[in-house]
């Protein structure tokens, strides 16, 4: 048995990711918080740290202060209820709260039937993903989506431009981009955007490592908008980062669907929670994070 918390856990590295990936490779994953990039990128952010027990992948990260835990990943079930009994003892022995985040209707059923009793079940709504039919976005089609057209047709009128796939030739003009976005903003949470310049500069850096593609506008000589992210799964694509030149009308929807034009083998297109931008009446949400809390004796 691990003595400690700090024994099993360990800060999340560029080195975790061949075995991270191999973790879940057979794992149906269903939020953007179980890729290797998301966790990497963010991780000075939460504290993310990573163990591997019983041949399960756990992750551990603190928000606003409170440490939570991803539910053990691992496609068979024995090994996952295992690393929960171990968590909670490890837990009960350093006094610490219990909670698991990223928790499925699957793991939800689980939890209640092998821990009856000992976990609160309860629902994020402000953290779930958002999530989109990958046709939608690039058609567009119906009356309701009619503004998001309109803002097109503006933007085109402002110059020719193009869709280019980011690589090392244009990542400096993405980040430069980035940092005029980061400074066009009010001051007001400042360590949020922090936060945020800091996991687009490690994504950039780390840009083929991390296995991200994306995408950007030029026009009239310059990017304009641009969007990063990964595959998630056999039909999933989740979208880490999306940004624009906020004065130019129509930038954010011109990126928004080329992008879904130009990633067509997917049927989803997962907004990552961090940066979901509503899409007017299409919009659904994943069902994620629930959370549990396990219920200590009094």
């Amino acid at each position: 048995m691990m003595d400690d918390l700090n024994s099993l856990f360990h800060k999340i590295t560029l080195d975790d990711k061949e075995r991270f990936d191999k973790t879940v490779s057979d794992i149906y994953i269903e939020a953007c918080d179980y890729t290797f990039a998301n966790n990497i990128m963010w991780a000075d952010c939460y504290h993310t740290e990573v163990a591997y027990l019983y041949d399960c992948l756990l992750i551990k990260y603190s928000v606003n202060g409170e440490m939570m835990f991803a539910y053990p990943m691992s496609a068979d079930s024995c090994k996952r209820i295992n690393c929960v009994k171990m968590l909670i003892e490890l837990c009960d022995k350093e006094g610490i709260n219990l909670k698991f985040t990223l928790i499925t209707e699957k793991i939800k059923k689980e939890l209640l039937s092998e821990f009856r009793g000992l976990f609160e079940i309860d629902a994020f709504r402000d953290g779930f993903d958002y999530v989109y039919e990958r046709k939608r976005l690039e058609l567009l089609p119906g009356s309701k989506l009619a503004a998001k057209r309109n803002h097109i047709h503006r933007f085109n009128e402002k110059g020719n431009w193009e869709y280019e796939v980011i690589d090392k030739n244009n990542i400096d003009e993405c980040i430069k981009l980035e940092y005029a976005w980061i400074l066009s903003q009010p001051n007001e949470d400042k360590q949020s955007l922090i936060c945020e310049c800091e996991a687009i500069r490690f994504a950039f850096e780390h840009f083929t490592e991390l296995g991200l593609s994306g995408g950007a506008i030029r026009q009239n000589g310059r990017i304009v908008a641009f969007s990063v992210g990964e595959r998630l799964n056999r039909d999933t694509f989740v979208v880490h980062f999306e940004k624009a030149d906020g004065s130019i009308q129509g930038a954010y929807q011109i990126i928004n669907q080329q992008f879904a034009e130009h990633n067509s083998e997917y049927g989803i297109e997962i907004k990552n929670s961090h940066y979901g931008t509503e899409i007017g009446s299409f919009q659904t949400f994943w069902g994620l994070p629930i959370s549990a809390s396990y219920i200590w004796d009094t």
